[in-house]
């Protein structure tokens, strides 16, 4: 039997590949998912490693900041052989009205303390030179200009920098440079870095810091790397999940083609088994040797989808960063070839099995008929479960909101499962239906086409399914997607009507209150400014600051019970999510601070806008005044120009403050959506490889059906069928089961986001459902074209057929 199954392996080799083609990719994602989760943890791992390197100690401030004599009394203990303050200030850079966010810090004294590499020029050695990253795209000798201590500032670039922290989990990314200690003066320092004598223990040394330095926070550069690590999350669960929830899917796809091709292999094969069995092969040997076969096959195509997987991963990243990590581990290995070679053997199994339980005299003769019946009792029993089970979760889960959710998607999973049992019912009135159009321009090619499709029900609904899958899901997201991007725009659209935003370019300087009197002369304008408040006896939480009489001019968030017309002083509004969080309700008072009593007069559903972050709660200006007493400007400016006023002129407004930066809202609104369109693209992508997989489905099986109809196809064509006719049937027969696949995703896919649209949306923030037609009618036409193109190869081969030799086959 050994032997047979290698004799099978090598002349069925053509007909197998597409199988381990299918089965590749779902392996592909699983080690992708896996080594991509392992590359960025071993990333995070190195990045911290490197953000103390040559540290043995680092100070860091606690409750309040370091003295400025903090670094000449570390300096001083025995022990230390160089110490440097590590502080990174805003400073970003001004090109005209354009302000790049960058970060400086200043440059230490020991070289070896330097938290980056020089590559090209040298270190700045006075006031009015600097050194930058070597991403940022300033060349050596360029001029540039900073915004440092709130003044513009020239500098020449004399060098360029590699940081040794670039992961944005840790603080890098973005443009940093370098500048001497005394152009970044500062009163509040926050690091000092240590590195020890030779010979000199750094617990002790830690010891010594902590007692000189009582209050900071001392530790071992270890130890720093150590909780860095421990602490910041690696930023590729997301990614991880994401990419494992496509291998689900492709797996899922490859069983369904994988099932179906070994079902017509061995259905085809049912002489050459029941034959064996005739010369002595037992049941059990048949069954061994086809599932060798079947384990065979998943063991090269868990190889192949592994080392595609560990490109897969290497090319991520590559496009996330230039440092390439692939960590190998044993469970990865595990992993992808357990779901190589399992779903391999489950999809090969039940045909196996199917196929020793004929008698061998029984095969001989003919295919059995329970292959081509249409469907059995069981399967509508369970189809109908499903269905029930379906109706059921939508029916509690749509009403719970984002607490059925879950109820919702198991709903969905009941609904495509009902869909796939009922196949083999739903294909043959599908198949006519479509098939009426050909036939009337083709004639008997399309009738001959339809009828094929028709003949074996459970194949053509088996090969349909893994498309019908694949579609459901791309037509699924694309929909929630539209429909959340469309609910989005209208929402902001409602809320905030302003034309500019106004923001300070530095973080923690805000705009001075001068610039909004400038505004005014130009502009309606709506100030803000944001902080955190403590709210007896609710808690702390976010607070924006607003003009009180412009609410609901210029912002107008949606109120779920109360009124926002104004916010005047004494009164505040807080979020939907604070108020189920705290309890309070309209009418309801809390304490600000411990010294401004303040009563609930809305509650409003929170929303971030374009350039605007509304807190969870809002309080009038005056508000803000008497809890801040170090209160400087605004965070924001809200801005829509008055009648006769251009862009320009705003900008020349504007430009009288060196730290405003002007934003066109509409532009930001786009800026919000194009997330959501970055992802569909990325979903395409990789559902897309889905539906590739369910294409190769369809190619495979009518590449297997033109062995199968062999003699069929010659006494077609020595009935006066052309070969042009001939091939044209299986282009069609394709084209039709591309269609029934399509319809069902189509449906499925549509009713499904219709469910999540409804489960998500609420009436502080409805959703409404947008099918993107133009989207998905170039999918679907896609698809369907593209069954007919993949076939080419197995119609060729039919049509050039000779008519003697195909009669003479048994």
């Amino acid at each position: 039997m050994l032997r047979v199954v290698l004799a099978g392996l090598k002349a069925r080799t053509a007909r197998l590949i597409l199988c381990m083609v299918a089965i590749a990719l779902g392996v592909t994602f699983v080690t992708g998912a896996m080594v991509l989760a392992d590359a960025m943890k071993a990333e995070l791992r190195a990045q911290a490693a490197a953000s103390v390197r040559n540290v043995d100690v680092m100070v860091t401030a606690s409750s309040k900041p370091l003295e400025a004599t903090a670094l000449d009394t570390v300096r001083g203990l025995p022990g230390v052989a160089a110490a440097d303050w590590r502080d990174t200030a805003p400073t970003p850079i001004v090109e005209g009205r354009t302000v790049k966010s960058a970060g400086a810090t200043s440059l230490p004294a020991d070289d070896q303390l330097r938290p980056f590499d020089l590559v090209q020029g040298r270190y700045p050695a006075n006031a009015a030179e600097v050194a930058v990253n070597e991403r940022a795209g300033y060349e050596v000798g360029k001029q540039v200009t900073l915004l440092v201590n709130q003044q513009q500032r020239p500098f020449t670039v004399v060098g360029k920098i590699k940081p040794l922290v670039t992961s944005a989990n840790l603080g890098g990314g973005g443009i940093q440079v370098t500048l001497l200690p005394e152009v970044l003066p500062s009163d509040e320092h926050g690091q000092i870095v240590v590195r020890a004598a030779p010979n000199t223990s750094r617990q002790a040394l830690v010891n010594a810091i902590d007692s000189a330095l009582p209050g900071a926070k001392v530790q071992t550069g270890a130890q720093v790397a150590a909780q860095l690590v421990r602490e910041t999350p690696a930023g590729s669960d997301g990614l991880s999940d994401f990419l494992t929830a496509f291998a689900v899917l492709a797996s899922a796809v490859a069983v369904l083609v994988i099932h179906n091709t070994f079902t017509i292999l061995i259905a085809q094969r049912s002489s050459e088994l029941a034959l064996l069995r005739c010369i002595g092969a037992g049941r059990r040997q048949v069954f061994v040797g086809v599932v060798g076969e079947a384990l065979a096959m998943g063991v090269l195509a868990s190889l192949l989808g592994f080392l595609t997987g560990l490109g897969l991963s290497a090319a991520l990243q590559g496009s996330l960063g230039d440092e390439v990590y692939m960590p190998i581990t044993v469970r990865t290995i595990g992993a992808a070839f357990a779901v190589g070679v399992l779903v391999t053997l489950f999809a090969a199994v039940l045909p196996a099995r199917r196929a020793t339980a004929v008698s061998p005299i029984a095969a001989l003769r003919a295919l059995p008929d329970g292959d081509v019946q249409r469907t059995s009792k069981k399967r509508t029993v369970v189809a109908v479960v499903l269905l029930a089970l379906g109706v059921l979760a939508a029916i509690v889960g749509v009403p719970n909101g984002q607490d059925g959710a879950a109820i919702v998607g198991m709903g969905i999973l009941a609904f495509l499962g009902a869909v796939l049992a009922l196949g083999p019912v739903l294909v043959g009135p599908f198949v006519r239906a479509l098939g009426a159009l050909p036939r009337r321009m083709f004639g008997t090619t399309a009738a001959i086409a339809t009828a094929n499709a028709d003949r074996n029900p459970k194949r053509t609904a088996a090969t349909t399914a893994a498309l019908t899958i694949g579609l459901m899901v791309v037509i699924l997201v694309t929909t929630v997607t539209a429909s959340v991007e469309q609910s989005t725009n209208d929402s902001l659209d409602k809320q905030f009507v302003a034309d500019y935003s106004v923001a300070s370019a530095v973080a923690g300087q805000p705009l001075p209150e001068s610039l909004v009197t400038r505004l005014a002369e130009v502009a309606t304008t709506t100030p803000m400014y944001s902080s955190s408040v403590n709210l007896n006896p609710a808690g702390g939480a976010s607070m924006t600051g607003v003009q009180g009489d412009v609410v609901g001019t210029l912002l107008r968030p949606t109120v779920v019970s109360g009124s926002l017309d104004r916010i005047g002083p004494g009164e505040i509004a807080v979020s939907q999510e604070f108020a189920t969080q705290t309890g309070l309700t309209v009418g309801s008072t809390v304490t600000a601070d411990r010294k401004v009593p303040l009563t609930v007069t809305a509650i409003y559903e929170a929303t971030t806008g374009p350039g605007v972050d509304i807190g969870l709660t809002m309080v009038d200006l005056s508000t803000v005044r008497v809890l801040e007493t170090n209160f400087r400007g605004y965070d924001t400016i809200l801005v829509k120009l008055k009648p006769g006023v251009t862009a320009a002129q705003l900008e020349q407004v504007a430009a009288t403050s060196p730290l405003a930066q002007m934003r066109d809202i509409a532009q930001l609104r786009a800026q919000m959506t194009e997330s959501l369109r970055d992802t569909l693209a990325v979903l395409w992508a990789l559902i897309g490889l889905a539906v590739v997989v369910a294409l190769a489905g369809i190619a495979n099986t009518l590449s297997l059906s033109v062995l199968e109809r062999t003699r069929e196809s010659a006494l077609l064509r020595a009935l006066g069928l052309t070969r042009e006719g001939l091939a044209g049937t299986l282009i069609i027969e394709a084209g039709l089961m591309t269609g029934v696949g399509a319809i069902l995703g189509l449906v499925l896919g549509i009713g499904g986001a219709w469910l999540i649209v409804l489960t998500a949306s609420t009436a502080a923030a409805p959703i409404t459902l947008t099918v993107p037609v133009v989207q998905i009618a170039v999918l679907l036409a896609a698809a369907v074209l593209a069954a007919p193109l993949a076939t080419l190869l197995p119609a060729r081969k039919a049509a050039k057929g000779h008519v003697t030799d195909g009669l003479t086959v048994a």
